[in-house]
């Protein structure tokens, strides 16, 4: 009987570890199994392992030559922030809904030392001919004009 319950108490300890490894910020997803956790966890960190193959297929160097990277429907906000706040590559996210930072990126935020880039740029707007018309769409390519000239 005592050896069952070593292993099972092995086995768990095994789970969490695992789990770990597949989220970045070691968030807990209540009210699964440790398969469908294991599973949802990774899920979550999707974004984490898309900017990692970003930067091994690109180099941040050419992510961040012109004024950086344009992520178009970009959610959340997660591989902008991902892009930008953790690997110091300039991001623009372009969505049309409210995008609001966790508690976790903020925290984040705060920790960044001077002279960071701080958070990406959100230009709320749908790509049709009214937001391609408008004065948001300028001003960004002006600074984006700006940026690619004087580099």
């Amino acid at each position: 009987m005592r050896a069952a319950a070593a292993h099972r108490t092995a086995r768990r300890a095994a789970n969490r570890a695992a789990e770990t490894a597949h989220d970045p910020d070691g968030d807990e997803v209540e009210g699964t199994s440790a398969g469908a956790k294991t599973e949802s966890l990774a899920h979550a960190a999707r974004h984490v392992e898309f900017v990692r193959w970003l930067l091994r297929t690109y180099g941040a160097g050419a992510l961040s030559s012109g004024s950086g990277v344009l992520d178009v429907a970009g959610g959340r906000g997660a591989v902008a922030f991902e892009l930008q706040c953790r690997n110091n590559v300039s991001a623009t996210l372009l969505e049309p809904r409210e995008v609001t930072l966790t508690y976790r990126q903020k925290k984040l935020l705060r920790k960044q030392p001077a002279g960071s880039l701080g958070v990406y740029t959100h230009v709320r707007g749908v790509l049709d001919a009214a937001f391609a018309a408008s004065e948001e769409v300028y001003l960004h390519m002006c600074v984006y004009m700006y940026r690619s000239i004087h580099q």
